[in-house]
């Protein structure tokens, strides 16, 4: 596992820039309803932050936040971009750094990170390390791909070899990042990502102590989630 996170952080400090900057024309139609779960003075830990960007659709709601992310060229953007907000280089896959987030918070936004997990191992640890800071009332918003719709399709067969005959499990998928002049592409990367179904990641989530409130399917899985008392 930890050999594809480090190919995932260099990949996205290799597109940084460029990633930055197309990423300022998506909406995040899917995601909307779901941010009107964060009210006036939340205490909102966004977990895999990037560039800040969800700051910036909450900002006015005067919330305590905090971003999260283990690539710098990201989070040099974020601070520059949102002086007022705080920002941590922080690995979610380890469990030492997670000890250094002591706060318990209103609301968790886990925005298409837990994609780049390869293993349900791992998967589940970043779910019960959010959990764990969670307030009692407190929601977790969690989006991923939809890896399963049929632009993506080609893709998993064009990898179909991979998938047979070199240990490439057949929910993991290589999704090209391409960087071009404006002309044409001059260099890219493949970025790994898992590919969640609908059910497998309802069952990941209620697995880790997860209770589902919330949830729409489309370009992206997104569900809202409360965490069942034990």
């Amino acid at each position: 596992m930890n050999k594809i996170l480090r190919k995932t952080q260099q990949d996205y400090i290799i597109i940084a820039r460029k990633f930055r900057e197309t990423r300022k024309k998506i909406h995040w139609v899917d995601l909307q309803p779901f941010l009107k779960l964060v009210k006036s003075k939340d205490k909102v830990l966004d977990v895999g932050c990037g560039t800040g960007r969800l700051y910036s659709r909450l900002q006015k709601k005067n919330i305590d936040y905090l971003g999260i992310d283990y690539v710098q060229p990201f989070l040099d953007e974020a601070k520059k971009d949102y002086p007022r907000a705080k920002f941590l280089w922080l690995d979610i896959s380890r469990a030492k750094d997670w000890q250094k987030i002591k706060t318990k918070y209103d609301v968790i936004l886990c925005v298409a990170v837990l994609h780049h997990f390869p293993t349900r191992q791992g998967q589940a640890f970043v779910l019960e390390q959010m959990r764990k800071r969670l307030k009692k009332d407190g929601v977790l918003i969690l989006t991923v791909w939809n890896l399963w719709r049929k632009r993506f399709i080609k893709l998993h067969l064009k990898q179909l070899f991979w998938k047979l005959f070199k240990g490439f499990k057949y929910k993991w998928l290589l999704v090209p990042f391409k960087i071009s002049d404006g002309r044409k592409t001059i260099s890219q990367v493949k970025r790994f990502l898992y590919a969640f179904t609908q059910k497998e990641l309802k069952q990941r989530l209620e697995q880790t102590g997860y209770k589902i409130i919330s949830k729409k399917i489309d370009r992206n899985l997104c569900f809202a989630c409360k965490k069942m008392v034990k």
